[in-house]
């Protein structure tokens, strides 16, 4: 009996650069449920956009001028700021150990850590 481990799920189609390097990331030392991996999906997507939005900011700069001539701040930062806090609230709710989705290498017991509670969940008193 050899003891190997199952092989990681392609990456969706619908995934760009960002997205399916994040997956690949991810899936090479995770293992997730298959309910996980439709809310993986949902993260990786979320790299994608959070890509194309700092790339606007890069092409066109922090400060952009209104139609009617005020300057104001791109209005990408806020949405890729706020893509980042929902991508982050995912990866707390798939048990993704802290920093693991921009670390290149991994280290430590990854499925232990995997297991631990959600932070800021509290556990319910059993009835007696």
């Amino acid at each position: 009996m050899t003891d190997t481990a199952p092989t990681p799920a392609p990456a969706p189609a619908t995934l760009g650069e960002h997205g399916a390097a994040l997956w690949d990331r991810l899936l090479t030392h995770l293992t997730f449920d298959v309910h996980e991996l439709v809310i993986l999906a949902t993260a990786c997507a979320m790299a994608d956009k959070i890509a194309a939005l700092d790339a606007a900011v890069a092409e066109d700069g922090y400060m952009v001028t209104s139609a009617r001539g005020a300057r104001r701040v791109h209005p990408a930062i806020a949405e890729s700021r706020q893509l980042a806090l929902a991508q982050a609230r995912i990866f707390v709710a798939l048990r993704v150990p802290q920093g693991y989705s921009t670390s290149q290498t991994p280290s430590g017991p990854l499925r232990q850590a995997q297991r631990r509670g959600m932070r800021g969940v509290q556990q319910l008193p059993r009835s007696a």
